[in-house]
């Protein structure tokens, strides 16, 4: 995965009603953490951020900037937004090493479609992403999940996945992918309809014979 330079500048105020302001003024706020080291609290223009984002899935991304002197290398951890989900409200950056291995989050995206030899179904994606453990430098901005060979009531698992030597999964080898379903067909509108005719006649025959 490309690194994608970043500029980040340090805040100082923090709370809610620092953080609103802040966002008034076209910025988000930001903090990053790493181990063994200084935390920050941020800010990034939010026109700048939405900009370099385009088309990406955020969280995942691997980022660099700079401050007071010093480069730093990092995850977009967590990306908060409000309730409608049309406004990011603040940014989690951690740390992490090109010389260590760390845990990410690598989106999922399903491609090809399924077998339907045995009949028609829908595929329902249970899992958007997994988490794996490599090197920064080893990162991929997405793993392509074939479901080509997926037939009827078939479930793609994590432990099917076929991924680069580089990458660890880290999440659960039985959690479902996707599954296959069957559409379950509706029945004809005018059967019901008969149904209906059927049982009043029935009710006016009883009637008569009282």
């Amino acid at each position: 995965m490309k690194v994608l330079d970043i500029n980040l500048e340090r805040r100082n105020e923090k709370g809610k009603e620092n953080a609103k302001k802040l966002r008034r003024k076209g910025f988000i706020p930001a903090v990053f953490y790493q181990k063994g080291g200084e935390n920050f609290l941020l800010q990034i223009s939010t026109k700048e951020f939405e900009k370099l984002i385009k088309h990406k899935h955020t969280e995942g991304l691997l980022v660099k900037f700079s401050l007071d002197g010093s480069t730093y290398t990092a995850v977009i951890q967590e990306v908060q937004k409000n309730n409608l989900g049309n406004e990011i409200m603040h940014l989690d950056f951690k740390g992490v090493s090109m010389t260590e291995k760390s845990i990410f989050k690598v989106p999922l995206v399903l491609t090809g479609s399924p077998d339907t030899s045995k009949g028609k179904g829908v595929i329902e994606q249970h899992l958007k992403e997994i988490e794996i453990r490599c090197y920064p430098a080893d990162l991929p901005e997405e793993i392509m999940v074939d479901i080509s060979n997926l037939l009827l009531d078939e479930a793609l698992e994590v432990k099917d996945l076929k991924v680069d030597p580089a990458l660890e999964i880290v999440t659960s080898p039985e959690e479902i992918i996707a599954i296959y379903l069957p559409v379950m067909e509706e029945r004809p509108q005018v059967v019901e309809e008969e149904a209906v005719v059927e049982e009043v006649s029935k009710e006016a025959r009883e009637e008569t014979e009282k």
